[in-house]
């Protein structure tokens, strides 16, 4: 088992790093190289993504989140314009732009992508969905994309969690693969009093 106890893991966001686009090996991008030109000034686009591509950085992370037609939308809010992700359908989303003029795109999309740029890791975060069925969903959907675009290498993509039943689940059925749990206060809602929030004593809560 891979995952990662214990620790709260932090992303340098390109923002940190510097003021405009060429940045060092060692950053990780996070929701991508958005805060620059190429960019787009605009988080989990596919503009700041492949800016973090072609810059050579070492990792790029995004949030992922699933449609209620299993359409997996990178997007770190849980809302678009208003409408919950995890209840309406991707064509629902069709009309709405990032500040770029883009789509909210999808993993396939970004998948795509990612293919051409073999030097650079990712980290996915998978983010909370009211069912628990539906978290497994985004999970197990995602390794099929992974496998599909030929990048479900555990020595490119890693993945990361506020939830403690997703980072089980992946630890779980994954396991040759990274996953990092950040620690918070507030218990995922619908666990409170199931899980303590440490992912050692919780193991065999979630299957």
């Amino acid at each position: 088992m891979k995952a990662v106890f214990g620790k709260t893991v932090f992303f340098l966001s390109a923002i940190l790093a510097l003021t405009a686009c060429g940045t060092p090996r060692n950053v990780i991008a996070h929701r991508g190289f958005w805060n620059c030109e190429e960019g787009g000034w605009s988080q989990n686009s596919l503009a700041a993504h492949k800016a973090a591509f072609e810059h050579g950085l070492w990792c790029t992370e995004l949030d992922c989140r699933i449609t209620a037609d299993d359409v997996i939308i990178l997007n770190h809010g849980p809302k678009i314009n208003g409408k919950s992700i995890e209840t309406h359908n991707y064509a629902d989303f069709s009309s709405a732009r990032l500040p770029n003029g883009e789509h909210y795109p999808t993993l396939d999309e970004f998948l795509t992508l990612a293919e051409q740029y073999p030097d650079t890791r990712m980290i996915i975060e998978f983010k909370f969905h009211l069912e628990q069925s539906r978290g497994r969903r985004l999970v197990d959907d995602t390794f099929a994309l992974l496998k599909k675009h030929g990048l479900d290498d555990p020595d490119r993509v890693s993945f990361l969690t506020y939830y403690p039943y997703i980072m089980m689940y992946v630890s779980r059925h994954y396991p040759q693969y990274p996953v990092g749990h950040v620690f918070f206060r507030n218990i995922t809602p619908g666990l409170k009093g199931k899980m303590s929030n440490d992912p050692l004593r919780d193991r065999d809560t979630v299957k």
